[in-house]
């Protein structure tokens, strides 16, 4: 379930271009809630591996981090390419 989940959270960033500091704050929307708490542990790990970064004093705003434009960009494509396959 944690591939699942941070597919549907990359997915939906970079589609809504969010890069830098353009930041969201619906990141949890579209998951169901009695997943949302392993979302939130999800998106704790995206940021301590550096693709997300949490606006200052906030727990709901995040954004792309652009420092790992390739990184994301190429894991992007792969969970493109593999649910266009199915």
């Amino acid at each position: 379930m944690y591939e699942q989940i941070k597919a549907v959270i990359i997915r939906k960033l970079v589609n809504k271009n969010m890069w830098g500091a353009k930041y969201t704050s619906h990141i949890l929307s579209g998951i169901p809630k009695h997943l949302q708490g392993e979302a939130k542990e999800v998106i704790e790990a995206l940021v301590k591996q550096g693709w997300l970064v949490p606006k200052k004093k906030s727990e709901t705003l995040f954004h792309l981090n652009q420092e790992k434009v390739a990184e994301i960009k190429q894991y992007y494509e792969k969970i493109t390419n593999n649910s266009n396959r199915k």
